[in-house]
């Protein structure tokens, strides 16, 4: 397999987003080890996750519309990645753990009825150490006592996140709130 190849080459002028996915790599190995995941697993999909973020609009629609043309309906333009980094998986490297393609996939929007591996893989992107905002560390740190409080507790702070900068919040991410995040907790705007 040539992904540490395809990885250097699409971030050829981005070298320091590589940061980042050493960060979701390392982290997302020590979340997968503590609540009882396949770690080689997670490495993988940890390194996938981001593959073909840096690539330009046209070439992740090409790729989705040949495997999945329907989904270019569904996933929103900055989620695209996740979606065609697990079809670039699948088609160029011959990986079919779902499990792995399916992290890889909703690693940004997130989607109904996430497991445990799923749920890491997406934490670990929102709060790998590089991360700067300040409840990053309070994250991390609540990780390792109970993964699922973590992730819902990530996901209020993506939703405050989005809302503070305005950016309208895509159909998949809406349905992810709404199943993990109580409603008490769920401003009704979404």
């Amino acid at each position: 397999m040539r992904l540490f190849e395809d990885l250097n080459a699409h971030y050829a002028d981005q070298k320091d987003r590589l940061v980042h996915i050493e960060g979701v790599v390392a982290w997302s190995m020590k979340l997968a080890q503590h609540w009882g995941c396949d770690v080689e697993a997670m490495r993988l999909a940890a390194y996938l996750h981001d593959l073909t973020k840096p690539l330009p609009t046209p070439w992740h629609e090409t790729l989705i519309g040949t495997h999945q043309k329907e989904a270019l309906k569904v996933f929103p333009v900055f989620a695209y990645h996740g979606l065609s980094a697990a079809l670039y998986a699948k088609h160029e490297y011959g990986i079919q753990d779902e499990t792995i393609l399916s992290a890889v996939t909703y690693h940004t929007t997130g989607r109904i009825g996430m497991n445990r591996f799923e749920k890491i893989l997406m934490f670990a992107d929102k709060t790998e150490p590089s991360r700067p905002y300040p409840e990053a560390e309070i994250l991390r740190r609540q990780a390792l006592e109970n993964i699922d409080d973590a992730f819902v507790a990530m996901l209020i702070e993506l939703k405050a996140y989005d809302q503070r900068l305005g950016r309208p919040i895509n159909d998949l991410t809406i349905q992810t709130y709404r199943h993990y995040i109580p409603k008490r907790s769920l401003n009704e705007s979404t």
